[in-house]
């Protein structure tokens, strides 16, 4: 038996009324129309539900104990609505999400925090773990989305909905490391310790093919001293020593801001990636989702845009 909000709607303002020229104004139709539609509800419940005497249509027995659960499903109906409306304009409930190590040493561990003090009914989880493991929890329904690096990822994946950014990662430093002074730093770079983050198998061997462009004698061999699953734990190491970076500069954006940290200058590109936002094809984001995948998705933008402008002053 298909029965609607429409007819439970009809019944109860026939009953209300007792009268259905008066229902139906109320309900903004024709007499007709309403007239129509109780008369299919009675065939379809196969029961008389009001007596249609001069004193107006007055509900049967049957149709008085139908009239309590149709109100409470009238209820129910308006309660959903509310509530719908409560989680698209005010979010609550909970998120899981993932980030990369890089993309939550930027901007984005910040800008989600804005965002819960602006939706104080709003929890969120977030997962910070290599883009590899990331896919693989995301495809277990572990998160709605991630935003990570997306280079490892097949970009023509059908199952996946992708908003690539392009980056290039960069070499970093300390704001007065003597690589800064020297004529040609690039050349310089491998006489110090190096420090990466990752890094992928790609990034590793540009960054090595890079190195051994700018200093020949370079072993074909040659590793960085020191290899780091977070970007946050780089930019420590910098800070406090000579140690020279190679790292997305969207990473770093917060301290590229301030100056503590300097992208060092070089004529030619290290290695380039995707990164991006990610979620599964076949599934729906929720309200607060959709809102916070873009927001971060801007974030984002904002954290490369100064990576970019310091790589035009180069």
């Amino acid at each position: 038996m298909d029965l609607d909000r429409r007819h439970l709607e009809h019944l109860t303002a026939v009953a209300e009324h007792r009268n259905v020229t008066r229902a139906a104004e109320a309900l903004g139709i024709t007499q007709p129309a309403l007239s129509r539609s109780i008369q299919e509800l009675e065939r379809r419940l196969g029961l008389r539900l009001f007596d249609r005497l001069p004193q107006g249509a007055l509900p049967t027995s049957a149709c008085q104990v139908l009239l309590e659960r149709a109100r409470t499903l009238m209820a129910g109906f308006e309660d959903f609505a509310r509530e719908a409306q409560r989680l698209g304009e005010h979010y609550t409930g909970a998120l899981a999400i993932g980030l990369g190590p890089a993309v939550a040493a930027g901007s984005a561990t910040v800008e989600i925090g804005r965002f819960l003090t602006l939706h104080p009914k709003l929890h969120c989880r977030v997962a910070i773990a290599a883009p590899q493991e990331l896919a693989q929890r995301l495809r277990d329904l572990e998160l709605e989305f991630v935003v990570a690096d997306q280079t490892p990822t097949d970009a023509n994946a059908d199952s996946l909905v992708l908003e690539p950014l392009e980056y290039e990662a960069v070499l970093l430093c300390r704001a007065g490391h003597p690589v800064l002074r020297a004529p040609e730093p690039a050349a310089e770079v491998a006489h110090y310790r190096v420090a990466v983050v990752g890094p992928p198998p790609a990034g590793l061997a540009a960054l090595r093919e890079f190195l051994r462009r700018h200093t020949p004698e370079l072993p074909a061999s040659w590793m960085p001293a020191l290899a780091l699953d977070k970007a946050s734990a780089l930019r420590q190491l910098l800070l406090a020593s000579d140690f020279v970076g190679a790292s997305a500069a969207y990473a770093h954006a917060p301290e590229l801001r301030a100056g503590t940290l300097q992208v060092i200058p070089v004529r030619d590109s290290v290695y380039r990636g995707r990164v991006g936002p990610v979620r599964l094809r076949d599934r729906v984001l929720s309200p607060a989702a959709e809102a916070l995948w873009k927001l971060l998705l801007e974030t984002l933008r904002e954290d490369l845009s100064v990576g970019a402008a310091l790589e035009d002053r180069r």
